[in-house]
């Protein structure tokens, strides 16, 4: 029968979702686990193989440490794996050495450079040495906190010196105000440009995460971009004013304008409760100061400046006034007196441009603390960050596989209320091959033979498709384009490869439109319960794959597969060559390895590729006890000759990654390899919940997130099985209407889909 059945996985309550994190985090979050599993394969073939390389490099590290000498973040977190203990010793020690006062420039600026922003702090140290697990970024906050005591301490001295001068009731005077505290104030008029205001102002369903992740990276990306640029026109022009003014009463300063990086910790921490755009608190990115020797020319200074701008409308207007000496509760022990002013350019090639920058009075008493202090404080600071990366995601936090829930989402053939364009022929010369949703749409894709299309399932209606024999001959031979559509996201828009005829594969973008009018590239856009929209297919030429070869005419694609950064595609071209591609050079080809043995395309798919595209996979068909695992990089292949198995098909990389593959046989039998060690690890029987002895075949089988996933059929029974591959147990079994051919499970685990 021509059936599909899509099955949502309702993935029970996980916590917050990793949308509300600033970009910053969500950017640290991906490297440090992208070096920490570089760096565990690294160490666990070092110490099998070379185990003195492991003192070597902690000696190494330790070197560095010691002379302020650059050092590779992947030595540091090797070295930590190999000791923890030691590493922690060197690292700690290293760190008060160089914020000991006085600090050294140099030996801060190693620190800041390779030590501050090293994957390190986010590593755990053991309970034996601290009694209780802590975090690496715990033990040097301690440290910065502990040497920041006495440089508070100092600052309280002089405060409590300062409150018995003559004039201080004259400084008390001075009353916090706050008349413009936001960047986007009608008097200042920055951020709101349409581009800004249309994504702010774009509703939301309560669980729309992509639509919040994408209005944060626009307040923490785009936005600050944009007050930087006017920051750039004014600052030199403010400096000089400020000079002008001020000079005669104290010792002025300019500071450089704040770095971008500064600006989006201080949107991500000290912002995140703030109204959108975040960015508009930003109130300081153009700053300077004036130090005064006593607390007379302090007030004097003061009062000079609000007498300037009162008299000045025309250039500069009072924002905001802090007065930092009237704080009992501040706790660092530093005080001054913050003035926010609006700048208005009196360059004519910056007509109209305005913007709140600060200016800061200081009494000579703390300035030299103040520098102390900074670099600490600069540590100190960021101890919110360090949580926001450290916290377990969302995807981490999921309970047992055992307790996941299976929902049916959709059914597509008999039955079912989706009505697909196809011909009688289709119905009756081929079965689905492959089958895929698309979270960010909730666009299902399938293709059966001759026939493509794509299924709205919040709709249920088909809204695009293509009629693969208008293009080519399926009567002479279809033994291409089984599976090789793939959803993709390139540069920020999402696309859809689709096979279209025996040599040709061609990109699609798809936007949504939704009923506003306005078009959105779809990783731009996440569809929630309450939106409407439409979908455009449109055909990229720049993306079009057409392969040839002296075969000519007969010349064809038998299976295709990308990596999961979509920047490379892989091809099996003529049943015997696996060609390596660049997706923004689609036509040219980087590396072509001819197979050993011929691998012809079928409804069994039978051509995988590891996640990162360094291994690909061969199952050797029906009737042969062995597969082909292949380096991509190296161009080596090796032949894996199986005792277990009687065919070997469908294969998959388990968790998508380079270490282990699944083989399948039609007598139901998997097999898990080790392809670094060319060994087998596991031999298990799919037989679990079919009647006593059925002849059980394999279908297919799917990878990620420590499930592995295969469809089973006997001569009466069909199933799905999934497997927790931390204890290879088999943990949920569902009974299925159609021949599971096409089995995919989308990244994020939502959805499973059959065919």
């Amino acid at each position: 029968s021509f059936c599909q059945l899509t099955v949502q996985l309702t993935v029970y309550e996980m916590g917050a979702s990793e949308s509300h994190l600033g970009q910053r985090v969500v950017i640290a979050k991906a490297k440090l686990e992208r070096d920490l599993k570089t760096a565990t394969q690294r160490y666990a073939w070092l110490k099998q193989h070379s185990p003195s390389t492991l003192s070597t490099i902690t000696n190494s590290v330790a070197d560095s440490f010691a002379t302020c000498s650059p050092f590779l973040e992947s030595t540091l977190l090797i070295a930590w794996l190999s000791d923890a203990a030691q590493c922690k010793t060197i690292v700690l020690n290293a760190c008060k050495k160089v914020l000991r006062a006085p600090i050294n420039a140099d030996e801060y600026e190693f620190f800041k450079q390779y030590v501050f922003s090293s994957n390190i702090w986010m590593m755990q140290t053991s309970a034996q040495d601290d009694g209780d697990r802590k975090f690496m970024y715990e033990a040097l906050l301690d440290i910065a906190n502990e040497m920041s005591s006495n440089i508070v301490g100092n600052m309280d001295s002089i405060f409590e010196h300062l409150q018995t001068h003559k004039k201080w009731e004259q400084v008390l005077a001075i009353k916090d105000e706050t008349l413009i505290s936001r960047q986007d104030h009608k008097s200042v008029g920055l951020l709101q440009e349409a581009g800004l205001k249309q994504m702010f102002e774009e509703k939301k369903s309560e669980n729309d995460e992509t639509l919040t992740e994408m209005q944060n990276f626009v307040d923490s990306n785009m936005a600050i971009n944009m007050l930087t640029s006017t920051a750039s026109k004014l600052n030199s022009e403010f400096q000089n004013h400020i000079r002008l003014v001020m000079s005669s009463y104290g010792q002025f300063k300019a500071a450089p304008m704040k770095k971008v990086e500064r600006s989006l910790s201080k949107v991500e921490n000290d912002y995140a409760d703030e109204m959108s755009p975040k960015a508009a608190k930003l109130l300081d990115l153009v700053r300077c100061s004036v130090t005064f020797n006593t607390v007379e020319q302090l007030i004097t200074g003061y009062n000079a400046f609000r007498r300037h701008v009162e008299g000045n409308a025309s250039i500069i207007e009072l924002a905001r006034v802090k007065n930092g000496f009237c704080n009992d509760d501040a706790n660092s022990g530093y005080r001054d007196i913050k003035l926010n002013v609006v700048y208005k350019s009196q360059n004519p090639d910056n007509k109209g441009v305005r913007m709140v920058c600060e200016v800061q009075f200081l009494l000579i008493n703390y300035l030299e603390e103040k520098r102390k202090i900074h670099k600490l404080y600069s540590i100190v600071r960021e101890q919110t960050y360090f949580k926001m990366v450290v916290a377990e995601s969302a995807d981490k936090k999921a309970k047992d596989i055992k307790e996941l829930k299976f929902t049916d989402a959709l059914t597509v053939g008999l039955g079912s209320p989706v009505q697909l364009s196809l011909t009688n022929d289709d119905k009756n010369s081929n079965s689905l091959c492959k089958c895929t949703v698309d979270t960010d749409t909730s666009l299902l894709a399938m293709e059966g033979g001759a026939w493509f299309g794509v299924v709205d399932m919040k709709t249920k209606k088909e809204i695009w498709s293509l009629d693969r024999r208008t293009r080519c001959d399926y009567s002479k031979n279809i033994s291409y384009g089984f599976h090789t559509h793939r959803w993709l996201t390139i540069s920020g828009q999402k696309y859809i490869a689709v096979q279209i005829n025996r040599n040709t594969i061609k990109m699609f973008q798809v936007r949504a439109e939704q009923q506003t009018g306005s078009t959105f590239g779809i990783s731009m856009f996440k569809r929630n319960k309450s939106s409407s929209n439409s979908f455009q297919f449109i055909e990229d030429d720049k993306y079009e794959l057409v392969y040839s070869s002296d075969k000519a005419e007969s010349a064809h694609i038998s299976f295709c597969e990308f990596d999961d950064d979509c920047k490379h595609i892989f091809l099996i071209a003529d049943n015997n060559v696996l060609q390596k591609r660049a997706v923004q050079d689609i036509n040219t080809i980087i590396c072509s390895i001819e197979l050993k043995e011929q691998v012809r395309a079928s409804m069994l798919r039978n051509f995988r590729l590891s996640a990162d595209g360094k291994f690909a996979v061969l199952g050797g068909g029906i009737l042969k006890k062995y597969f082909y695992v292949i380096d991509i990089e190296k161009e080596e292949q090796h032949k894996m000759k199986s005792g277990y198995l009687s065919d070997s098909v469908v294969p998959c990389f388990i968790n998508g990654e380079n270490e282990l593959v699944a083989v399948s046989d039609r007598g139901g039998r998997i097999e898990v390899w080790d392809i670094q060690k060319k060994t087998e690890v596991r031999q298990m029987l799919s037989l679990s919940g079919f009647r006593e002895n059925a002849h059980v075949q394999v279908r297919a089988s799917a990878s990620v997130h420590n499930l592995l996933a295969i469809t089973a059929v006997s001569d009466d029974e069909k199933k799905l099985q999934l497997y927790d591959v931390r204890s290879w147990e088999c943990c949920y079994e569902k009974n299925l209407k159609c021949d599971g051919r096409s089995l995919d499970l989308t990244d994020d685990l939502k959805y499973v889909t059959i065919a």
